[in-house]
């Protein structure tokens, strides 16, 4: 089929000219691109935006043929063929793409729009076509797939187990090795489940699903997953929580790992704590009748009036590193329990471990005053938990205690329902030196104090962690205010709630 020829047609030029005069405004001020053609293919109208994109000027193309002009030579059969059904009446059902060429030689992908205007007879007399370019967006959509491939291959190809799940639990994607860890024979069989289904504890996984709420990431969740076949394993989840732009959480996205292996070591390690119970019980006895000896030695060395004053001090310090020692032997014997007792928790009052723990820290510093402000009331707070309670306080206490520096000692400690109501969160704000960011993330679990004086977690604050991790809580340290560690530390801990 050969293109329309060359030849102007008066009447038509001279209809467009009239029709641009009237509506230039209009076309000139659309984003697009507007392009009229007489029946011959002859450019009748080319707008400020063609010229933009082309670098041809309306002077330069008004009537030239479109074909040979703008229209590649391996495309140009098939925009014949479309200006030919225009002709005949007949606009496409789609929006064709096609590319012009530019001054310069370089092709500009674009997709257009066309109508026609008739004459009374009906008959085609111009046809106009309206378009956007899209040569960027094209590069963006196949940059796009490009990425979505390569992330999806790495997704598959990852050996730990990924998923994406919506907050009822429906399985959105979910990658090759947890199909594989899961004993599921393909995607499809795995993905008609719900999540809900392979825990063993379902109230597991309502602890799971408030903790995200509440936090937006959990990390380290230890739980037991039962396989197809049966088989029960322990798995570590690792998620975040995806909101829409309403703000609202649209799918949980994370990583699954099979921790069995190293559950059976564990196990395998308590029993041989067992064995060695007897050992450490034997050791910390006599090693606390040593320390109560040379303690009382030194009480009454200390309170002879004929001691040297020089040497008063040199006593007292010592007596210090003694009680150090009996702390320290005390605490390795509650993370021996911690370990070894069973996981029963239920539902208690929080208000007497609480203040038994204020009690023994009071009595743990004689010099000192504690100024309290708590809102903790007998009957208030029901909280799971089991005897670690009070333990868990007096730590938190004692190193509030410790680290302040001032005689009076000023701590507030509110408790509240958490907003999804299944924690209770709890605050202990105190006055002291405060916790620098850089010592944040690692306060509860370190072993020892910081010898430049700042803040030191010792065992009392890793036992701490271990004891909320028992309760499927969590905790982290804050600014008492936002902005300045120096005003004081505040431990945010959450404890699954009680019944009331």
């Amino acid at each position: 089929m050969q293109p329309p020829s060359n030849h102007s047609n008066d009447s038509t030029n001279e209809t467009s000219r009239i029709r641009r005069s009237r509506f230039g405004r209009i076309i000139e001020a659309a984003g697009a691109l507007v392009v009229g053609m007489n029946t011959q293919g002859q450019i009748t109208l080319f707008n400020k935006r063609c010229e933009e994109v082309t670098g041809y000027s309306e002077k330069e193309v008004f009537g030239k043929t479109i074909f040979p002009l703008l229209i590649p030579e391996d495309e140009r059969a098939g925009v014949l063929e479309r200006f030919q059904r225009l002709l005949k009446g007949k606009l496409p059902t789609y929006s064709p793409q096609f590319h012009w060429i530019t001054k310069t030689g370089e092709k500009r992908l674009m997709q257009w729009n066309n109508t026609f205007v008739t004459d009374e007879m009906g008959k085609v007399e111009e046809i106009f076509g309206i378009g956007i370019e899209i040569t960027e967006w094209k590069k963006v959509q196949q940059a796009l797939k490009e990425s979505e491939t390569q992330y999806q291959n790495l997704f598959d190809s990852v050996p730990v187990g990924l998923y994406r799940t919506t907050p009822e639990g429906q399985i959105l994607e979910i990658n090759p090795a947890l199909v594989a860890m899961l004993g599921y024979e393909d995607k499809e069989e795995l993905i008609k489940r719900n999540a809900s289904e392979f825990y063993v504890d379902a109230t597991a996984r309502k602890r799971w699903k408030a903790l995200i709420e509440h936090e937006e990431i959990v990390r380290g969740f230890e739980v037991q997953f039962r396989r197809r076949d049966g088989q029960t394993i322990w798995v570590e989840l690792n998620a975040r929580a995806i909101r829409n732009e309403k703000g609202e959480v649209h799918c949980y996205e994370g990583n699954l790992e099979d921790i069995t292996k190293r559950k059976e070591a564990e196990i395998a390690l308590l029993a041989a704590h067992h064995r060695s119970e007897f050992l450490l019980d034997l050791m910390a006895h006599d090693l606390n009748n040593i320390n109560q000896g040379i303690m009382l030695a030194l009480e009454l060395i200390e309170n002879d009036e004929q001691l040297p004053p020089h040497l008063r001090e040199s006593v007292r310090d010592t007596l210090a590193q003694v009680e150090r020692s009996a702390d320290l032997i005390a605490n390795v014997k509650r993370f021996q329990s911690l370990e070894i007792e069973p996981r029963l928790l239920g539902s208690r009052d929080l208000a007497p471990p609480f203040h038994a723990a204020v009690r023994a820290v009071e009595r743990a510093f004689p010099n000192k005053q504690l100024f309290l402000t708590t809102n903790i009331e007998d009957g208030k707070y029901q909280i799971s938990g089991d005897g670690f309670i009070t333990e868990l306080f007096f730590n938190l206490l004692h190193t509030s205690m410790k680290m302040d520096p001032n005689e009076f000692v000023k701590v507030e400690v509110q408790a509240n329902t958490a907003k999804n109501g299944v924690f209770l969160e709890i605050q202990i704000m105190d006055q002291g030196p405060g916790v620098p960011n850089s010592e944040k993330k690692h306060i509860f679990s370190r072993y020892k104090e910081n010898l430049e004086g700042e803040r030191g977690s010792g065992v009392g604050l890793t036992l701490v962690q271990r004891i909320i991790q028992r309760y499927g809580g969590q905790i982290w340290v804050q600014d008492r205010v936002e902005g300045d560690y120096t005003q004081g530390a505040n431990f945010v801990f959450l404890l699954p709630r009680g019944e009331d």
